[in-house]
């Protein structure tokens, strides 16, 4: 028996993902700290530009930049095949972080982001007027840096998403207190408020500004302006708003949401998703042709959505939620997990039908009772697959044995690109072993998605969804198809621990030792083994 253990092990461990993306190419570079990213794009010639920040001495491409203090800003550029095309790093003395990227029809890039105290831009050195003031840079194909905009409050303001369309760019962000944009003054109604406005992005200056906001802790966290004019965004609420006309409630906690405006920054409608939460957030949008929307996001308890009450198990669930132009729901999916499964963004292939959503997944990570992630270890780096219509395709799970997960997605409309942060070393696929330079560091990869047949493969479904409940200190089981079924639990080396049958659901207490342990469900429909962590 043991050695039909330890194939059903092998098996698993080589399974953890379905590797129907191919990894073309992968490039690590990190600190002796903690290192980050916060935003990726594609430009028009295929490039590829990531920005994020790091906290020890960057090593990137062989060299060596020293942190002044705190968090610092990098911004980088590649070309299709991955070769660093040049990078920058801003320093300063305070905390300095990047938001969010934009880029024009000559390849002319943006960057958003803030600092506290003071930021060396290219030599040129930035003052806060306040507590924290935000930054615009625009930044040549080559690397050059052609602007440099700073944008100060008496108290605090901090830049984030960024979008370009046209001749206009629309630039986001949170302030407290006041902030003045060309002529028109904001005032915030609580903690922080929202800012949006549009410029123009030769001179920087400001056709337009608009605030909305709340007591609480409010910001957008995407933005984006279609073909027809009406601007998009997502974001969170920390309490209970006024967004231009309309009324925004928050039940607990901060919860997420979305907004559609006209082409001055006129609320249209908004969304909110209803969470049992301490803390809900919506972090990135994509939109179609036809202006339906792709939400991805994080729910750290249940989460009411148009009186659809979605199930949190523990510690936080990613979830991608779609609405079309009007605000009208269209499907949303979202995760069951184990520990913490986070969506940190997404992207559309319109010519494949399909939505990439990527994150953090957790070991147990279910979709509808089905499609598990196993074998992670902590966490992984994972990309789910939806097709337009909300149903699951695929997954590919990029893990190491430390805390991975993807924080950006890019597509040039044919392949993806992923960037993200990982622990203690990272192997994925067959692109070899990167080491970490410190506590985390950084990961930008390219997956060819044309490596995907055109006929659909079918959804993983499993024998059983199974996982361990860490409050109850039990296994719960639930068979996919009524019994009866015999249930083995192994452990790592191969000794048969426990076992038991059952009909179509089970909550097995346990007093098993914290650990890891391989359990076996044999049923009519066949056998499944999964790896399961007891945590006490």
């Amino acid at each position: 028996m043991k050695s039909v253990f330890s194939f059903l092990l092998a098996q698993l461990i080589m399974l953890t993902g379905l590797m129907a993306q191919d990894p073309l190419w992968g490039l690590s570079y990190g600190s002796s700290g903690f290192d980050y990213i916060a935003d990726m794009i594609v430009d028009h010639a295929g490039d590829i530009i990531v920005t994020g920040h790091f906290t020890g001495d960057l090593v990137i491409d062989g060299t060596t930049v020293n942190q002044v203090d705190g968090d610092e800003v990098y911004i980088l550029k590649t070309d299709a095949a991955g070769n660093l095309l040049w990078y920058h790093t801003f320093l300063g003395t305070g905390t300095d972080r990047p938001g969010g990227l934009a880029v024009d029809a000559s390849n002319n890039i943006f960057l958003a982001g803030y600092f506290y105290d003071d930021l060396d831009v290219d030599g040129q050195s930035l003052m806060s007027q306040g507590n924290a003031d935000a930054y615009l840079l625009k930044i040549a194909p080559n690397g050059n840096i052609v602007a440099t905009l700073p944008i100060s409050s008496p108290d605090q303001v901090r830049a984030g998403a960024i979008y370009h369309t046209g001749d206009e760019l629309l630039i986001a962000g949170s302030f407290r207190s006041s902030l003045t944009l060309g002529g028109t003054t904001l005032e915030s109604n609580g903690e922080t408020d929202i800012f949006l406005a549009a410029m123009n992005p030769n001179n920087g200056s400001i056709n337009w500004a608009r605030s909305f906001g709340g007591a609480g802790y409010d910001w957008f966290g995407k933005i984006e302006k279609s073909p027809s004019g009406a601007i998009y965004a997502v974001g969170r609420l920390g309490d209970d708003a006024y967004l231009g006309n309309l009324e925004a409630n928050v039940v607990v906690g901060s919860e997420a949401f979305a907004l559609k405006m006209d082409a001055t920054g006129e609320p249209q409608w908004v969304v909110m998703l209803e969470g049992e939460g301490a803390s809900d957030d919506a972090f990135d949008l994509a939109l179609d042709a036809d202006e339906n929307l792709y939400i991805a996001g994080k729910a750290s308890d249940d989460l009411m959505v148009f009186s659809t009450e979605y199930l949190y198990n523990f510690g936080a669930e990613g979830y991608l939620l779609s609405l079309n132009k009007d605000g009208d729901f269209r499907w949303m999916q979202m995760t069951y997990t184990e520990g913490t499964s986070i969506f940190f963004g997404v992207v559309l292939n319109s010519a494949q039908n399909r939505v990439y959503a990527a994150g953090s997944v957790h070991d147990g990570a279910a979709f509808n009772g089905s499609h598990e992630f196993t074998g992670i270890e902590d966490v992984g780096l994972g990309i789910v697959t939806f097709d337009t219509e909300g149903t699951y395709l695929e997954s590919v799970v990029l893990d190491g044995p430390g805390f991975d997960y993807a924080a950006a997605l890019a597509t040039d409309g044919t392949d993806l690109y992923v960037g993200g942060t990982y622990g203690e070393g990272f192997a994925p696929a067959n692109l070899g072993t990167y080491g970490s330079e410190g506590q985390t560091d950084c990961f930008v990869g390219r997956l060819d998605v044309e490596a995907v047949p055109n006929n659909l493969s079918e959804a993983v479904s499993p024998v059983a969804l199974m996982h361990w409940n860490m409050h109850q200190q039990e296994l719960q089981i639930t068979l996919s198809e009524e019994g009866p079924a015999d249930v083995q639990i192994w452990s790592m080396t191969g000794t048969l621990l426990a076992n038991r049958s059952f009909r179509r659901e089970m909550n097995w207490t346990l007093a098993l030792p914290v650990g890891l342990y391989a359990v076996t469900v044999e049923s009519v429909s066949g056998s499944y083994t999964k790896l399961i962590q007891v945590l006490r």
